[in-house]
């Protein structure tokens, strides 16, 4: 009778970081209390450990360590942060940042992609149903 036994081990973690505050941002009109930060950035870290026994043969294989790293959003400057409270003097006028829209998706049925063989000109789908 042979056995064979295997314990799989993964780790993962995530995070996010990043270093704010608030400065006093002068300029020739007044005065404002500003929030700035020195961007944020994601980290994500993967291991998988893997131990295998077959009879009297072990094999253990230890996991590589996968770490990424992305810099979700570019450090904010006091003078262009949105946030801001004015203690004195006029508004500063900042324009509001730009915010990226995700891509556009359209739910469709099952089996029915309105978007499948757009390029081929053909009308049906893979399962016969007319794509308009």
């Amino acid at each position: 009778m042979e056995v064979f036994w295997a314990d799989i081990a993964l780790n993962t973690s995530g995070k996010l970081a990043t270093a704010a505050g608030f400065e006093l941002d002068q300029y020739d009109d007044g005065l404002d209390l500003a929030g700035y930060h020195d961007g944020i950035k994601g980290y994500f870290e993967f291991v998988a450990d893997f131990r295998a026994k077959r009879g009297d043969k072990e094999e253990q294989q230890a996991g590589e360590k996968i770490k990424k790293e992305w810099l979700l959003a570019a450090p904010l400057k006091a003078s262009d942060s949105p946030l801001r409270i004015n203690l004195y003097g006029k508004v500063r006028s900042v324009p509001q940042p730009t915010i990226t829209v995700p891509v556009h998706a359209e739910p469709w049925a099952m089996g029915s992609n309105p978007n499948n063989n757009k390029k081929d000109d053909k009308p049906y789908g893979y399962n016969g149903i007319p794509q308009l």
